[in-house]
């Protein structure tokens, strides 16, 4: 029980929570025949993953398998289908060249 008059303090604070949402966005742009796994006459798509996604799950996401034959990479280095891949990447992915 509290005394008469007596005022209980006014106590004001903020708490911010700052913490991972688990995914991540990425823009996919294939090159050539791969382009036709696009909607209408898009360059490229950004698609939503999880994080710790890999290079084969963001294809997997536009309909390209990880085993049909394309390169890819990332900021000018090539990677492989099991690289991961990071929040706001733009994966190239293109026909393997050939030539004689």
């Amino acid at each position: 029980m509290t005394e008469p008059g007596f005022r209980s303090p006014e106590v004001s604070h903020t708490t911010t929570l700052f913490y991972s949402s688990g995914l991540m966005k990425i823009s996919i742009r294939p090159i050539g025949p791969l382009r036709r796994h696009l909607e209408g006459d898009s360059k490229s798509v950004e698609v939503t993953l999880p994080d710790g996604a890999t290079v084969a799950d963001a294809l997997a996401a536009i309909g390209i398998d990880a085993d049909a034959q394309w390169n890819a990479s990332i900021k000018g280095q090539l990677v492989y289908k099991d690289a991961e891949v990071s929040d706001g990447d733009d994966l190239l992915v293109f026909s393997p060249i050939a030539g004689g």
